[in-house]
């Protein structure tokens, strides 16, 4: 019986090794060879190659169906000349680095991109990406645990929004890890279709759409991602047990973080700043919003459509020009055990001293109310008329309009540094 183990054993050795011989490296040098060519190279690899691929221009277009590895030297670029996916993923494990792809084809009903990764293709990896002028950058076609990190994708600045592309599309997948990239001048950034169990964290995103958009994608982090001067900033939507945590969302055109039919979902420790709106929740319930610094907006936080029985607490609302805009039929209250957000606009007074404001605070009143629901309205605001509708409304509290009460205002900002982002 020893004997016969002892031949297994040698021959399962036997078979390492022979697997080993065929780990080969394969040169691809437009220059000097052996291969002239990326496609022609991948016609001669096995399992478990790797294609180091030398500077210069490849003009073509590839498509992997083997577990490969392809390094780029610096400088080592793939041109789609324009002709559909510049590079095609169909084999699992592969692993691409260091490479820049251009030039995809422009046709958005085929969807052409750089990279285009299908459904077989699990575990690929892509490090070290730069991808120019293409279409959509990366498309995750149903494929699990793919990876990109520290990569550039830039989009055609020449292009309206609607004609471009998405940076980095994940479509009916899960597992994924999208870390460290930056991404400009593209239809959304990253956007997350039907997509569960990913990490989305660090990656930077200017001039697009939305930073981040989700639909109907659960139990995902998204976490110390920044959106500076595009339309939103990060877009919620159709989707619960979402972890947003420690993004930051500056200068954009409409929203810091927009909540639509979100639930169940933590949103803390998030910093929005200068936007339009620095939160905008429609028909959004069972959302934890905690932590967050909310300053320099428009609006602060615009509240419609049925979002209630959300958890907004240890929030700082600094010198937004309205603070809340509170569209509801019942108010709604923003506080639990004792604990409350900071208002800056707050006039109330701490007279026993326990960082506890002795009065609640109100989100707005019937002027405001009115304003919202007539913009012409504003005209009058200094009216005498308007001023004595003031007065009554504060001695008459029975005119009141539903809001947004605090009743444990903070009189001290829970977030020290905010005013390095003024």
């Amino acid at each position: 019986m020893k004997i016969h183990l002892s031949v297994l054993l040698i021959s399962f050795l036997e078979l390492v090794n022979l697997k080993l011989v065929f780990a080969r490296e394969l040169v691809v040098d437009s220059d000097k060879g052996p291969y002239f060519s990326i496609a022609s190279a991948l016609k001669r690899a096995h399992d478990g190659d790797l294609l180091t691929i030398k500077s210069g221009i490849y003009r073509e277009t590839i498509t992997i169906s083997r577990t490969v590895g392809l390094k780029g030297a610096a400088g080592a670029t793939i041109d789609g000349e324009g002709k559909g996916h510049v590079v095609r993923i169909e084999a699992p494990g592969v692993k691409i680095e260091g490479l820049r792809v251009i030039h995809s084809g422009m046709d958005l009903e085929r969807s052409d991109a750089a990279i285009f990764i299908a459904k077989r293709a699990n575990g690929t990896t892509l490090e070290r990406i730069v991808i120019e002028s293409s279409l959509f950058g990366i498309w995750v076609e149903g494929a699990n645990q793919t990876t990109v990190s520290g990569s550039r994708i830039i989009g055609d600045s020449e292009l309206i929004s609607q004609k471009r592309g998405n940076g980095i599309q994940l479509w009916n997948s899960k597992g994924n890890v999208i870390r460290d990239n930056e991404i400009s001048f593209v239809r959304d950034g990253i956007y997350v279709f039907a997509t569960s169990q990913s990490e989305i964290r660090k990656n930077k995103m200017v001039s697009v759409r939305f930073g981040i958009h989700y639909m109907h994608s659960d139990s995902n982090d998204i976490e110390e991602n920044r959106v500076t001067q595009s339309r939103v900033g990060l877009a919620l939507m159709f989707s619960k047990e979402l972890n947003v945590k420690g993004n930051v969302a500056i200068e954009n055109e409409e929203d810091g973080i927009l909540f639509r039919d979100l639930r169940s979902s933590r949103v803390v420790d998030n910093v929005l700043m200068k936007n339009s709106k620095g939160l905008f929740l429609y028909n959004s319930q069972f959302n934890e919003i905690q932590g967050n610094l909310i300053g320099g907006n428009a609006i602060g936080a615009h509240v419609w459509a049925g979002s209630s029985d959300n958890k907004v607490l240890s929030n700082s609302f600094i010198h937004n020009q309205e603070q809340v805009k509170f569209m509801g039929d019942s108010d709604q209250m923003w506080c639990s055990e004792g604990r409350g957000n900071y208002w800056s606009n707050y006039v109330g007074m701490d007279l026993n001293q326990d960082r506890i404001g002795d009065i609640p605070y109100r989100s707005n009143n019937v002027v405001d109310r009115l304003i919202w629901s007539y913009p012409v309205v504003r005209l009058l605001t200094h009216s005498p008329s308007f001023q004595l509708l003031k007065v009554m409304e504060k001695e008459l509290p029975v005119i009141g309009v539903p809001a947004i009460v605090d009743d444990f205002p903070e009189m001290v900002p829970f977030h020290k540094g905010w005013t390095t982002y003024f």
